[in-house]
């Protein structure tokens, strides 16, 4: 259960809330929750559009997952009432039903120096509270998992996507509003090692109206016992009639191990879409098994004209204990 409450001079964002997974076999899982949210009336004339509008603050999410060495099957469903505005976290979209279902076979292979296989359907389909649709995407995966521990896998995207109005996705490039279909190929190779795991991907294919390409590179270098180094970066080109532009995501991770209790991270992130560069301090320390103490230290930074400069600070403490009676 879960219960938070963000409090100003002249108003409130309170939300609450239930979770719960359930297994009734080793092989089997069902997961739920239920949220809803609080606002005040902002004038007593808007009493009567508040309560019912009050009606769409809701949250439901069921799912419920089964595996076994050969096949495993995810399914799940999400109704995110248009009203639900959790002010202290975030929602995806809101007013909105989310259908989506996965199959996967995983028969283990060791032929030919592969060692098992990954491959099926997922489709993610989102609908608005009317139940018209908005998004939909098929995607087929296929992962060959190898005897030396890296893998490398393809994956194939069906899109769709009805924009209700004009996107203008960069000053001057806009996405007229209409429904979209296009498709989209990705292809990831992962090499992994002692001290050295490495990934490398690439994706191609249409982009609404227009194209993307792209690529991401991931390094995870184990220096130590105790020290880490994880550094990240990813391009994208889109391309549409009005015109092209590119993105850059620059990142990195560090981390420290001082005992088997107490470790400490820092990322940094640096989007040239938004001219923001994102740090992120974490320090972890087990003070008994299954108890954790948890620092966390944000800052965000402006990188161009307007916003250059620090923009934002936040310090975040948590404490977790495990009561096993």
């Amino acid at each position: 259960m879960i219960a938070v409450n963000k409090q100003g001079v002249d108003a409130h964002n309170r939300a609450t809330g239930v979770d719960f997974i359930y297994r009734p076999t080793g092989e089997m899982n069902f997961r739920g929750l239920w949220a809803r949210t609080f606002e005040p009336d902002s004038t007593q004339e808007d009493v009567i559009d508040t309560q019912e509008s009050s009606e769409n603050a809701n949250a439901l999410y069921f799912g419920g997952n089964w595996q076994s060495s050969v096949a495993r099957v995810n399914v799940s469903y999400t109704d995110i009432g248009a009203d639900f505005n959790p002010e202290v976290g975030y929602v995806y979209r809101t007013g909105s039903r989310w259908i989506r279902g996965e199959v996967r076979a995983t028969p283990y292979l060791h032929w030919y120096g592969f060692r098992r296989l990954w491959a099926g359907p997922e489709i993610d389909i989102i609908l608005n509270s009317d139940n018209e649709l908005e998004t939909r995407t098929f995607i087929w995966s296929t992962w060959l998992e190898l005897e030396t521990n890296g893998w490398g896998g393809l994956r194939v995207y069906r899109n769709f996507e009805n924009l209700t109005e004009d996107f203008e996705i960069r000053e001057g490039i806009i996405i007229p509003k209409g429904k979209y279909d296009y498709n989209n190929y990705s292809l990831m190779l992962n090499a992994e090692g002692k001290v050295f795991n490495g990934r490398v991907g690439f994706n191609i294919g249409d982009f609404y109206n227009g194209t993307r390409r792209g690529f991401d590179i991931r390094l995870d270098l184990r220096l130590t016992g105790r020290f880490s180094l994880e550094p990240r970066y990813e391009f994208n080109r889109v391309t549409l009639p009005d015109g092209s532009f590119d993105t850059n995501v620059f990142g990195g991770r560090v981390g420290y191990s001082f005992s088997t209790d107490l470790f400490a991270k820092l990322y940094v992130q640096w989007n040239s879409d938004r001219n923001l560069v994102t740090t992120n301090f974490l320090v972890n320390y087990i003070y008994r098994p299954g108890s954790d103490f948890y620092l966390v230290f944000n800052q965000t930074y402006g990188t161009d004209s307007v916003t250059s400069g620090l923009m934002d600070t936040t310090v975040v403490g948590k404490v977790t204990y495990w009561w096993n009676p």
